[in-house]
């Protein structure tokens, strides 16, 4: 009689741990990170469960094993390879393992120009010539010559037109200095005056 209880209570045991390694079976995910080929296997794969956030990495032969129960979104990502999202639709037997094939993801890379540096020996052999300014940083230059223009000759007709167009450009100097006087004269009179007039006046009784 106690043999037939004992057998009974681990027939249990074993029952139950059945159904729970079961219904853990059910909700969990496992399977092969692959490359394009399908043969080549990817390790270090990110593999992240969407609705905890959850992320495991894949072994060194591709391998992962994530919960994941029916409905629920698996994101798959590795360097150099486009993401893809594997939606769990329905259970799985047991044991059984699903491969995800990822895509390779080409990226665009800019035109980049590469330009050679010059050697040491190259840069030794320049000689650098320092400037006189370079020295003295209050270095102002001489200001440029005028050119010196050649004066005609007395007798040449040129010479004659050289010497009335400058007497008439003297004569014409001279006459403005003297408008620009008598006008300062008249303005400064006509001041005098006012003030005068300022001056004489006692203002109304």
């Amino acid at each position: 009689m106690p043999e037939r209880i004992i057998f009974c209570f681990v027939l249990l045991i074993l029952l139950f741990s059945n159904v729970a390694v079961f219904a853990q079976s059910k909700d969990m995910l496992a399977g092969t990170v692959l490359q394009p080929d399908g043969k080549k296997v990817i390790p270090g794969a990110v593999v992240t469960h969407l609705r905890d956030g959850k992320s495991i990495l894949a072994n060194e032969q591709g391998r992962f094993l994530i919960k994941a129960a029916t409905g629920d979104s698996v994101l798959f990502r590795a360097i150099g390879y486009k993401p893809l999202l594997y939606v769990r639709s329905a259970p799985l037997k047991q044991g059984e393992l699903v491969q995800v094939v990822l895509q390779l993801d080409t990226v665009m890379l800019r035109e980049v120009e590469v330009i050679a540096l010059p050697s040491l020996r190259e840069l030794q052999q320049v000689k650098y010539e320092p400037r006189s300014n370079v020295k003295n940083p209050g270095y102002i230059p001489p200001p440029e010559p005028k050119p010196i223009l050649p004066t005609p000759a007395a007798g040449s007709p040129i010479g004659a037109l050289y010497n009335v167009l400058s007497k008439e450009a003297k004569e014409l100097k001279k006459l403005k200095k003297l408008q620009t006087q008598q006008k300062a004269d008249e303005q400064e009179k006509a001041q005098e005056e006012y003030n005068k007039f300022f001056k004489d006046s006692k203002g109304f009784q």
